[in-house]
């Protein structure tokens, strides 16, 4: 796997502004930091924010069950960035992310996933999803999120979506049109 230059120097950048990342396991301290970074981010880019409780389900029920991982990124005490990441078996998912103004000027994201891909590597994570991309995009706020996630030198796969249709109306009646021809066969 082979990063892109720009993510590189991106890297290299946060590291001369002394940035630094570690892997941990999300508690309740990190969580109270990870949603005032959350309601940030929300507000920056003008999207609706997840309830607190979303998160505190992954901090009390998930992380305990060894299914998550944070990378947090610091500047000296500052927590600038934190990534989560939902691991099963020898796979993770680049879950949600959250950080402040200063993050992004100081690339904190790009050290972030890149620290997090290495670590991820070394507990025995052979793949990680980093969520959908958009790579018919070609401007505004989604390019460049597809081109972030590019950087780092993944492979694109397809990526499915689908939603259920429920109609109360059509399941009943397929409902009694099974009972029925269940009884017509054993008559």
């Amino acid at each position: 796997m082979t990063i892109e230059h720009r993510c590189r120097k991106q890297i290299n950048k946060a590291i001369r502004n002394d940035l630094r990342a570690e892997i941990v396991t999300p508690d309740k301290k990190l969580l109270d930091v990870y949603y005032n970074l959350h309601l940030q981010t929300c507000r920056r880019n003008g999207i609706k924010p997840h309830p607190n409780q979303y998160f505190r389900t992954i901090q009390s029920t998930v992380a305990p069950a060894g299914l998550s991982k944070s990378c947090v990124v610091m500047l000296d005490n500052e927590v600038l960035a934190i990534h989560n990441f939902l691991i099963y078996k020898n796979c993770a998912l680049y879950w949600t992310t959250a950080g402040s103004k200063k993050a992004l000027q100081l690339c904190a994201n790009d050290l972030g996933i890149w620290h997090a891909i290495k670590e991820l590597k070394q507990i025995g994570i052979s793949y990680l999803d980093c969520g959908e991309a958009f790579p018919g995009i070609p401007h505004g706020k989604l390019k460049g999120l597809n081109d972030f996630k590019k950087s780092f030198g993944g492979e694109l796969h397809p990526y499915f979506r689908g939603q259920t249709v429920y109609r109360p109306i059509t399941e009943s009646i397929m409902s009694i049109a099974r009972h029925l021809l269940s009884r017509g066969a054993t008559h």
